[in-house]
């Protein structure tokens, strides 16, 4: 395959191939472990999103067509992993909602994927208003939190702003089983 775009950010590269195009496989670092988030875009137009180490694929998500490339790249460049590397938390926004992926490493050291995107919803219930109500919204995983019980942590936030122009936040820390089952409240 042929490497068909490349979108570069000062600290990873997001690589963007179609599935035709798997010869070259010239994917950046995302960390010391040479763990990366990937996109990949099949010839029908279809994306997923995929937790690489090296050539392995841990685990993928599809992602929905209503998120743009743009967003895409601002999700993967402002994605939080934990200190160790067994976990990260990734947005990907458009104008009516948030699209959450985080990806857990399992007890048999395999990765799960699951979409956190309902932590959104919690977020605007401590608000006190809808995502309609506001001029604009943002939601996205601030840092993860430690834990001794095997559990994982991350920290959601959304701001929203009025139209005249005044921001509020609400965080949700989010728990994350280590099947990868989100525990909402």
């Amino acid at each position: 395959m042929k490497l068909q775009t490349v979108l570069a950010t000062i600290c990873l590269s997001v690589v963007w191939i179609t599935s035709a195009d798997a010869d070259n496989q010239a994917v950046a670092n995302q960390n010391l472990r040479d763990t990366k988030l990937f996109i990949a875009e099949n010839d029908g137009g279809k994306r997923r999103l995929t937790l690489l180490q090296g050539a392995t694929e841990l685990a993928a998500i599809d992602i929905p067509n209503r998120i743009t490339k743009d967003s895409l790249v601002r999700g993967i460049k402002e994605a939080v992993w934990t200190s160790n590397k067994n976990a990260v938390a990734v947005a990907f926004q458009n104008d009516s909602q948030t699209f959450a992926v985080v990806f857990v490493q399992r007890n048999d050291d395999g990765f799960k994927a699951s979409d956190v995107s309902a932590v959104e919803a919690g977020n605007f219930g401590k608000l006190g208003s809808k995502p309609g109500n506001f001029q604009r919204f943002e939601t996205k995983p601030t840092e993860w939190l430690k834990r001794e019980d095997g559990l994982f942590q991350v920290v959601v936030q959304t701001k929203a702003w009025d139209a005249s122009g005044k921001a509020q936040a609400a965080r949700e820390p989010l728990i994350i089983r280590n099947d990868g089952t989100p525990l909402f409240r």
